[in-house]
Order: C-alpha cells, then structure tokens, then sequence
C-alpha cells in the first residue's frame, strides 16, 4: 500500500510539476535569447532525470506502467497500430503547418526556432526524439495512466487527465502548443485504451517527433511563414 500512495504522489508531481516547469521555461524563452543545443541538451537530461525515479517507483509498487510496455502484440495487429496511430499524428501535424500558414503574419517564433537548423542539430534532435518517444509515452501514456485507471477506477478519466496534462506540459509553446500537444496525447492514448500495449505509441511518437523536426521548418519557408 505504502509504494501505490508514493506512485500516486509521484503522479502527482508529474501532473503539476511539469506544467508549471514548461511556464516558467515558456517565459525564460520569450524574454532571453537562448541556445537550440542548449535547449536540446536539457530536454534529454530531463528524460532522464524523470525516467529514473519513475522506474524505481513503479518497480517497487506493481510495474503498473511497466507491464503495458511488456504487453507485446501480434505482429499485424502491433503494424496496424503504429501506422494508424503515426498516421493520425501526421495528420494533425499537417493541420498545425495548415494553421500556421492561415495565421501567416503571426508564425510562434519560439517554436520556430527550436527547430533544428544544421545537421548537427538534425543528429541531436533526432536523439531527442528516441528519448521523447520512450519516456514521454512511458511518463504520461504508461505510468501516470495506469495509476490513475487503476485508483480512480476510470479509464476515461485517466485518458482525459493523462491528455490534458501532456498538453499543459507543452506551455513553453504557447497556447496553440497546448491544444496541439493535447490532440496530440489522446491520439497517443487510443492505441493503450484498447490494445493494453504502450509499444504502438511509443514508435509513432518517436516517428512523428522526428518527421516533423526534420520537415516543419522547410515547409513552412516555403510557404513565407518562417523567414528566418
């Protein structure tokens, strides 16, 4: 009993913690020049310094999150999952550049330019994005839901949680980041609701993660948008 209560304090830190950590760096971002490197150096010891403790507690406390990421599918079904669930995520990223480009005179210059430039950025950005897919989905889709479906007796209310505190913690990014982010996690959620396995989201995470941080820049100054 005494590790579910620290799972769920633990969740509860996560929850809150982490948006009120993505507002602050949102406003640390607006007010002072700052460094992509820099940037993506702290998102990937900030994977691991959440990955940790999380893993410890869950071990001690039930596997809760760890088992959905054992749960393994049939290999078609497992195909069918990933490339639905990167496919619905392409498509909402191709409305977020559609978005960008009807709001052509107003572009968010913050997440423009923490998009990746050089190909040393690409290399980094691209292990960003491995370690996103993981972590991120084992966080919020795998750890966070399956405490939460589990005390609350709601997996619909875990789904709605898990969703919209993913997209919280994208504050950084404004509020279209928000809403995207928050599209985003309960596309990520689906494959987990009905399937019991994290695998499908982690893989489309990474995917889409790594497709956009290659090609969303380009595209949109093609289109005018991004002009720097």
């Amino acid at each position: 009993m005494i590790w579910r209560a620290v799972g769920l304090a633990w969740v509860a830190v996560l929850l809150i913690g982490l948006p009120l950590s993505s507002g602050a760096l949102g406003r640390r971002l607006r007010e002072e020049p700052f460094s992509r490197m820099a940037i993506y150096a702290n998102v990937l010891l900030s994977h691991i310094v959440l990955i940790v403790p999380t893993l410890l507690i869950d071990l001690a406390g039930g596997r809760a999150g760890i088992r959905l990421i054992e749960r393994g599918l049939p290999r078609l079904p497992l195909l069918f999952w990933t490339l639905g669930t990167l496919a619905a995520c392409l498509a909402g990223w191709a409305g977020m550049l559609l978005e960008a480009r009807a709001r052509k005179g107003n572009p968010d210059t913050v997440v423009l330019h923490l998009l990746p430039r050089t190909g040393k950025e690409r290399a980094v950005f691209f292990c960003v994005s491995v370690t996103a897919g993981f972590t991120e989905e084992y966080l919020w889709r795998g750890f966070c839901f399956a405490l939460l479906a589990q005390a609350s007796g709601s997996v619909l209310l875990a789904f709605l949680t898990t969703s919209l505190a993913f997209g919280l913690a994208h504050l950084y990014q404004g509020t279209r980041g928000v809403l995207r982010a928050t599209l985003l996690g309960a596309i990520l959620a689906i494959p987990v609701v009905v399937t019991g396995s994290l695998v499908p989201s982690m893989i489309a995470h990474t995917g889409i993660d790594m497709i956009s941080g290659r090609w969303s820049l380009e595209i949109l100054r093609s289109w005018g948008v991004a002009t720097e």
